[in-house]
């Protein structure tokens, strides 16, 4: 009986189309997979379980959309738009509770507002939207951070951090007292391994003194505070809502491009029907207005319910483009003047052009040259002397795909939009050799996806640490890509997720690019839609995490989801699922007690094999009976998953009850029966944990039919 030792050391390819599953002669095929769903293909070569969604906010609508609007590296806001909402802006750490009652929480003005209690070499210093906190290893000098407010008193409320850890083994402490010193309301510490935590507790008097602490006395340490707000339990949190935005539809919301100005805290919205608005931050005051552009001798043809649908800046002016009444115009203002398009003879007067029978022009975006999509191809507007003037300009084809209508994303050298008919992902990338820009089929390899899961209509690019890029479908799924073109690497994979996808954006903060999503979770009320972000670390959708000082065995104010069967964590421990009732509470008791409590829906990562075919003296095996005697996955930091159907034993007799079962990094031998053609190898997971797999070999046994 012939035996053979297959190896599939990289999952990198993703999900491949059912048209190339005989096609076990390619490099793709060694690397793919039937289906990866909630697995995402990491660049190195392992298929991971993706990070679950936090619930931030809900907002009232039954569609809307979402946009990043950053500020520095360390600061950024999600704007979101809805047919019942008009606009709302969320800090990137959001308020699911009542309103802030600490000043500064995002340090943003320095530490005004804060008080330094440090002394001898402990070092608190503001550094730009942060604060750093510093201890020596020989000093007993504590780094103090703190803030006075008055409050309800004698009600629940919460103290959410958000704070990095730098180096060194001190933790850092989150204190409440109702007088300067004390800590008779809250005192705990965060992990070094957490970053993101909402404690809560009950205030004893009107008076709540917040410290930040971080002990001196331990090996020198650092911990960098990027926020930290206190909320009233029952306070009614009021997202920030700039006066006068105007009431967008349904259809003016999906047809909206966006661009944020250059060298201005401003985002010009964009929509065919309604005149172009200006949403702008001052981080100064810390204040948000909205108003209509306003344009300088502005083009007859702009008025009334017909206005451009794209913009881009490229070279010091603007250009406007995607109008319905002239479609194959584009309007580029005087130089250095955005607004102003005064006409004239001169090199820096606004002019405008015609793409003559180039057909609809859905949009347009600055890079090494402008670049345009229209429904019949691509073109780059482009110049002689290399600087695009009123008396020098010329358009030039590239490829003749079509787009649809919908913003491009610049993603690295590279551009990309999609097909007319939404089916195809392609990237746009200027080739020197050829001179020009070329574009290529990303989804080639993943054709079925759009196919069956729908027309792609956003696209969202995470550029670290994975380099993924994130599309929703007009049917409300995400999918992805992963994309590092250095290394030839394109893998696409699924994420389904309950409810409907509408929006979603991309923030990089702190150096990590966070996915933001505006889902209708079907769970929640008609016509509320619920803002989420991707968090680490958390494998359940539509979740919340808190943590209390004292033990709990009930669960209490998870109102978003009220009535649901939920997935509990109770310090890092697995749960029985429960059913909350219809307030989002569990009067329990819990099987045990927990400080710290994650509550969410599941979502179930699966990954399938492609039919092996291992090859016999140079035949092909696709045509014959199959079975292993052993698989063995490698693992890294990772529970035991779910192998065809088997889950090997999860948990050691020295781990206790109600304490999470430690990560592995090992190779794990799974014994196997049964014949068959294909000897396909499903990996699964139904608890809310981690699942790295870098790779999987074994023994097969072969024979002909």
């Amino acid at each position: 009986m012939p035996k053979t030792l297959p190896i599939q050391r990289e999952f990198t390819a993703g999900e491949l189309t059912p048209r190339i599953n005989s096609r076990s002669d390619i490099t793709g095929y060694q690397a793919g997979l039937e289906v990866c769903e909630n697995f995402v293909a990491l660049r190195h070569g392992p298929i991971q379980r993706r990070h679950g969604m936090q619930h931030i906010a809900q907002q009232p609508g039954s569609f809307g959309r979402t946009f990043g609007f950053p500020v520095t590296k360390d600061l950024s806001f999600v704007v979101t738009l809805t047919d019942q909402d008009p606009l709302t802006i969320n800090t990137e750490h959001g308020n699911y509770w009542g309103d802030n009652l600490l000043s500064n929480s995002d340090f943003r003005t320095g530490i005004s507002s804060w008080t330094d209690g440090s002394g001898g070499v402990a070092i608190v210093q503001w550094s730009g939207s942060s604060v750093l906190m510093f201890s020596k290893k020989a000093a007993i000098d504590d780094a103090i951070f703190k803030q006075n407010v008055s409050s309800a008193g004698a009600t629940e409320h919460r103290v959410h951090v958000v704070a990095e850890h730098l180096y060194g083994a001190g933790e850092l402490k989150v204190k409440v007292g109702s007088a300067d010193g004390l800590s008779d309301n809250l005192n705990v510490s965060m992990a070094i391994t957490e970053t993101d935590l909402w404690f809560v507790f009950t205030a004893d008097a009107s008076d709540c003194y917040v410290e930040i602490e971080l002990e001196g006395g331990n090996p020198t340490s650092g911990w960098r505070l990027h926020h930290v707000s206190l909320h009233e339990s029952a306070g009614t949190y009021t997202p920030i809502e700039p006066a006068t935005p105007p009431a967008y539809t349904a259809d003016d919301l999906r047809a909206m491009q966006v661009k944020m100005v250059p060298g201005n805290d401003e985002m010009w919205l964009m929509t065919p029907k309604v005149a172009p608005y200006k949403l702008t931050y001052t981080i100064g005051t810390d204040s948000w207005a909205m108003a209509l552009v306003s344009f300088t001798n502005a083009p007859a043809a702009w008025t009334g319910t017909d206005w451009p649908g794209a913009v881009a800046f490229f070279q010091g002016r603007s250009y406007f483009s995607a109008h319905q009444g002239s479609p194959d115009s584009i309007w580029g203002s005087k130089s250095a003047l955005y607004t102003d398009f005064t006409t004239g003879a001169n090199d820096d007067d606004s002019f405008d052009m015609t793409m003559d029978q180039n057909g609809f022009i859905r949009w347009i975006e600055g890079a090494q040259d402008l670049l345009l999509g229209t429904e019949r191809g691509e073109f780059i507007i482009t110049s002689e002397g290399g600087l695009i003037t009123n008396n020098d300009k010329q358009v030039h084809p590239q490829s003749a795909n079509g787009s649809r209508d919908m913003q491009a994303k610049p993603i690295g050298n590279s551009m990309m939009y999609t097909s007319l008919d939404g089916l195809k992902v392609r990237e746009m990338e200027y080739k020197f050799v050829a001179n020009g820009w070329q574009s290529r089929d990303l989804s080639y390899t993943a054709e079925h996806i759009p196919r069956k899961y729908g027309p792609i209509k956003e696209i969202l690019y995470a550029k670290d640490p994975e380099s993924l890029v994130w599309c929703i479908t007009e049917w409300g799924n995400l999918v992805c890509c992963t994309f590092d073109p250095a290394n030839n690497i394109i893998g696409w994979h699924r994420h389904p997720t309950e409810g409907r996808v509408e929006s979603g954006c991309v923030l990089d903060i702190h150096g990590t690019s966070v996915l933001w999503l505006l889902i209708d979770r079907e769970l929640l009320a008609t016509n509320q839609l619920s803002l989420e972000k991707m968090t680490h670390d958390s494998y359940m959708d539509h979740q919340r995490t808190e943590y209390w000082e004292t033990e709990q065995t009930t669960l209490a104010g998870f109102t978003h989801l009220a009535g649901q069967t939920v997935q509990l964590r109770l310090d890092g421990a697995t749960h029985p699922d429960v059913e909350l009732d219809a307030s989002g509470n569990y009067a329990g008791p819990l099987l045990f007690g927990a400080n710290k409590i994650e509550v969410g829906i599941p979502y179930i990562p699966l990954a399938k094999t492609l039919p092996m075919d291992a090859p016999l003296e140079g035949e092909s095996a696709m045509s014959m009976t199959k079975r292993w005697n052993r698989v063995f996955l490698r693992l890294l930091d990772s529970v035991y998953p779910i192998i065809n159907g088997d889950r090997p034993s999860t948990r050691s007799g020295d781990t206790d009850m109600g304490s999470a079962q430690p990560l592995v990094s090992e190779d794990i031998d799974v014994r196997m029966e049964g014949w068959d053609g294909k000897a396909q190898i499903t990996i699964t997971e139904t608890l809310p944990l981690p699942v790295t797999v870098t790779g999987l070999f074994g023994e097969l046994n072969e024979e002909r039919v």
